[in-house]
């Protein structure tokens, strides 16, 4: 009997078309707990259902490598609902469910510590922050994966699925709103990624 190692679960996705918001990908900005960090808030429209499936893939892919078959069922879920109230929609957010830009979309947070790779459409880096704005669309390349938080006593006090940013290509210029890695060759292939069977339950 061989005791094979198991090759490791697709935790990665390629966007289809994203809308930007919160965009600090050029220049990193400092979170709640002082750590600077390349971030930005992903919006996916509700007719992208390729990317959607990918995500719920990835997020299944996620949970299984963190915990087997077996995932706690307090997890903390990234993807919210644009067009609900609550804590799997708009929860503490000032803007109103179904407002501008969320309605519509399912949106999360994505980030890195790391630097990450911005191209513009022809697949050039974008180096300039003032290139680029809260807003516009892009292709993102992402990997989710599982955590447990702990306090300073080494307490897990949170467990869910996070969203790390490994880059973005530009499509189009929208209406603005208020790496030690290379990921360019994530964008050989523009169309999102496939995924079949997916468990579509964060959808509501």
């Amino acid at each position: 009997m061989t005791n094979a190692k198991q090759a490791p679960l697709n935790r990665k996705v390629l966007t289809g078309k994203i809308r930007s918001s919160f965009l600090y990908v050029v220049e990193p900005k400092e979170d709640m707990n002082g750590n600077l960090k390349f971030s930005l808030e992903v919006l996916t429209p509700k007719g992208d259902k390729a990317t959607l499936e990918a995500y719920a893939k990835a997020i299944e892919n996620a949970k299984t490598e963190k915990w087997g078959n077996n995932p706690p069922s307090n997890l903390h879920i990234p993807v919210r609902d644009g067009d609900v109230a609550g804590p799997s929609g708009m929860g503490d957010k000032s803007a109103e469910p179904g407002s501008e830009p969320y309605g519509g979309h399912f949106f999360f947070t994505a980030s890195n510590t790391k630097p990450v790779t911005v191209l513009d459409q022809n697949r050039r880096p974008i180096i300039v922050e003032s290139d680029i704005k809260s807003g516009d669309y892009f292709h993102a390349s992402l990997e989710f994966y599982g955590y447990e938080a702990k306090n300073q006593k080494g307490t897990i006090v949170k467990k869910g699925v996070g969203v790390s940013l490994r880059g973005l290509m530009l499509i189009e210029k929208g209406e603005a709103l208020g790496s030690d890695f290379d990921a360019t060759g994530d964008f050989d292939s523009i169309e999102a990624a496939e995924a079949t069977d997916a468990d579509l339950s964060f959808l509501g």
